[in-house]
């Protein structure tokens, strides 16, 4: 799934997915770049901030999810 996203250019919903299965493994840490990635390209995609409220649990910031989940809200 790496390989097809880097040679399809890196599009949003391919690298949240990568994201979301680095997570399944327990691999938070690689999965925010992916992650940080799909958003800068679509900041406002409510799936993409939902994804990125659980990263920031589970990597123990509460404060980066709560900011996140109000900006989810705000939507």
């Amino acid at each position: 799934l790496e390989a097809l996203s880097a040679d399809l250019g890196h599009p949003a919903a391919l690298e949240a997915e990568v994201a979301r299965l680095l997570q399944a493994q327990g691999r938070p840490g690689p999965a925010r770049g992916r992650l940080a990635a799909a958003l800068r390209a679509r900041p406002d995609d409510p799936a993409l901030l939902l994804r990125w409220v659980e990263l920031c649990r589970a990597l123990a910031e509460p404060r980066a999810a709560v900011e996140q989940a109000q900006r989810l809200v705000a939507l």
